[in-house]
């Protein structure tokens, strides 16, 4: 049995880094960012992400979708795993340049 996975699928790639689909058939994602960038700033009404950050370092912010409460800020260190639950509008700052993976569901 072959347990090798193909990984050189779409990449979109913009002035904030990377984002590459590393698994077939899998929601799986490989991002980079660059230092100052600033992603997300959305939430998903159904799906979630579970996600770990592998190098470098991040804010993370949350809410309820859809809230004007000021949003929970939390420090993402590389080896730290995060979770974006549905309904929950997120967002992140990269404070140096950064790599993460997200399974998304």
């Amino acid at each position: 049995m072959n347990n090798i996975i193909k990984t050189d699928f779409e990449t979109i790639k913009e002035h904030r880094g990377e984002i590459r689909k590393i698994a077939k058939g899998v929601d799986v994602l490989n991002i980079t960012s660059k230092k100052g960038s600033r992603r997300a700033d959305h939430f998903h009404k159904f799906s979630s992400h579970l996600c770990k950050l592998l190098f470098g370092k991040m804010l993370y912010f949350e809410r309820p979708a859809n809230s004007q409460i000021k949003p929970i800020k939390l420090e993402i260190n590389p080896g730290d795993y995060f979770y974006s639950k549905n309904m929950v509008e997120h967002s992140m700052i990269f404070l140096e340049n950064s790599n993460d993976i997200y399974k998304c569901s």
